[in-house]
């Protein structure tokens, strides 16, 4: 009886359920929410991270602003999310994989062929459960010649 119970204790703790999982590695922010930018056209630039497998990042922790007085934005066209029960925050929107958000500029100088950008987003790993604080990138912008 008892080498029947050693051994089904031994066969329980090998099962993959009871396996000890190795901890995941959290991604540096730049590798988790992989932001480009891009000038679509004369009256619009886009946005777009592509987000790491297991991380997702909120809708309402977008934030835009010109640190340029050569041009100024409009406000964000930013696409609905996915609706989440988050314990911290309540009802939120989310975006899992990509998210593209677009632009408009509002007024700019003739002859500004650049722009300088503040983009804040914010992320979090799902698996893990950690949220990032969030992530302030400064950039500059080309922008086409205006027609006009």
């Amino acid at each position: 009886m008892k080498r029947i119970l050693a051994f089904l204790l031994c066969v329980f703790a090998m099962s993959p359920v009871h396996a000890v999982s190795e901890p995941q590695e959290l991604l540096d922010p730049d590798q988790a929410f992989a932001l480009s930018v891009r000038v679509r056209d004369a009256e619009t630039i886009e946005a777009s991270w592509k987000i790491a497998n297991g991380y997702y990042m909120y809708r309402d922790k977008f934030r835009f602003e010109s640190l340029d007085p050569a041009l100024t934005l409009k406000p964000a066209i930013i696409p609905a999310g996915k609706k989440k029960e988050d314990p911290s925050f309540g009802l939120v929107e989310t975006y899992i994989n990509t998210v593209t958000i677009r632009l408009p500029i509002g007024q700019r100088a003739s002859g500004a062929q650049t722009a300088k950008l503040r983009i804040t987003a914010q992320g979090c790993n799902e698996p893990v459960g950690v949220c990032y604080p969030p992530m302030v990138q400064e950039l500059s912008v080309e922008l086409p010649l205006k027609v006009a």
